[in-house]
């Protein structure tokens, strides 16, 4: 538990991919928080999906809520993803209206599976010449477990 810090320590995202949570047949028990990549099993055909974000703008949080029930974790997962395009939005569409897992990769190369997650979007378009038109993307959900860190990503 004491560990010494690494020398270093980054704050963003930068990978996300998602996959439908029924796509994902096995998740196994995290051990020591921690699940490997291999140890996941697919429906056949089925993989990740990343999806391309502007870099600086992807944020992951989980905040434990304890009741008298125990406790939850609720997740969110926010991306920009720049240029409004109706390929971008189909592919979003998939996505919509079921559960999903994320696998989530920070700037100092720590991964998450995060689930169950589900996907709203916002398209924005600012008045203002130089901001950027984007789809935003809002990943949410909760569970009893924390998101376990998964090792031997391919």
């Amino acid at each position: 538990m004491n560990t010494a810090p690494e020398c270093q320590n980054l704050g963003g995202i930068s990978y996300i991919s998602l996959i439908a949570l029924d796509d994902l047949l096995t998740i196994p028990e995290p051990l020591a928080g921690e699940i490997s990549f291999n140890d996941l099993s697919f429906n056949s055909g089925s993989a990740f999906q990343e999806i391309y974000f502007t870099p600086d703008t992807g944020s992951f949080s989980e905040n434990e809520d304890r009741t008298n029930a125990g406790s939850v974790w609720k997740k969110e997962i926010n991306i920009q993803i720049p240029k409004i395009r109706s390929e971008i939005i189909a592919g979003l569409k998939t996505f919509e209206n079921r559960k999903n897992a994320a696998l989530v990769t920070d700037m100092n190369n720590t991964s998450f599976l995060v689930f169950p997650v589900r996907i709203l979007r916002k398209k924005q378009i600012p008045g203002q010449i130089t901001s950027i038109n984007a789809i935003m993307v809002n990943l949410t959900g909760s569970s009893i477990s924390e998101s376990p860190v998964i090792t031997d990503l391919p």
